[in-house]
């Protein structure tokens, strides 16, 4: 970890420097919270889990065995099915459920009401569930199947946020239906992110511009693997387990 020993504090202030004509910008009810108010911290996350996934967990298990983590991996499913439920439900129940969201085109309104501070108390609960899945990478790691860390895999837990995932166990025939699934399930979200571009209810284009350009990124990287894998001779030849999931075995 000797890359991260140089961090001092002068950088944390080159940071400050660099965000502070952002903050002006940003949304006045959460960038005092805790790692929101500056890029500082996310990013030295984000950094730790790439530089532990390609150099220093390979370094680790270079002379060892891999661990066998099948009882741990089926527990932090199950927290993590539980988990994104929960969130799913809270989130609902203060949005379109309770807090008259509108689900075609929702603007930002800045409003400090119980309902529209609930969804942010929620949403800032699931950012640190996105930094703690995180951990299914770390169990490839572990488990020594470095190859199932794809691109679209590390790609997939350091840029998107916004995503929780389902595991499914051994049952490779699902997997081609589950990869269409994730490609439709983008191609929804960027139509219903591009509907702002074309109809005025409030929400900022910026975070149109800032964000299609990692749902395209993701879209494109779903197809590539979906062809790579599947549009083969034999299934045999298909690579098993690169599919964005954790598997046990």
């Amino acid at each position: 970890m000797a890359g991260f020993e140089k961090i001092t504090t002068s950088d944390y202030g080159e940071f400050s420097r660099f965000s502070r004509p952002l903050y002006p910008r940003s949304d006045p009810r959460t960038r005092d919270w805790f790692l929101l108010g500056n890029p500082f911290f996310i990013t030295l996350v984000v950094g730790g889990y790439l530089y532990i996934v390609y150099r220093a967990g390979p370094r680790f298990m270079a002379n060892r065995k891999p661990y066998d983590l099948r009882g741990i991996i089926r527990i932090y499913n199950l927290i993590m099915i539980v988990t994104n439920a929960f969130f799913g439900y809270h989130f609902m129940k203060n949005s379109y459920f309770g807090g008259n969201y509108n689900l075609f085109c929702q603007g930002m309104t800045y409003a400090t009401d119980q309902n529209s501070m609930n969804i942010l108390w929620w949403g800032y609960f699931y950012f640190f569930v996105r930094v703690a899945d995180f951990m299914d990478t770390f169990f490839f790691v572990l488990r020594k199947k470095q190859r199932q860390i794809t691109l679209q895999h590390t790609l997939h837990h350091a840029l998107v946020v916004a995503n929780g995932w389902l595991w499914f166990q051994k049952y490779l025939w699902w997997k081609k239906y589950l990869t269409r699934a994730q490609i439709v399930q983008h191609l929804v979200i960027i139509a219903h992110g591009l509907v702002p571009l074309f109809y005025d209810c409030g929400y900022p284009r910026f975070f149109i511009y800032l964000a299609l350009p990692q749902g395209l990124l993701g879209l494109a990287l779903f197809i590539n693997f979906y062809v790579f894998a599947y549009q083969r001779k034999t299934f045999k030849e298909a690579i098993s387990g690169e599919v964005c999931m954790l598997k046990e075995d």
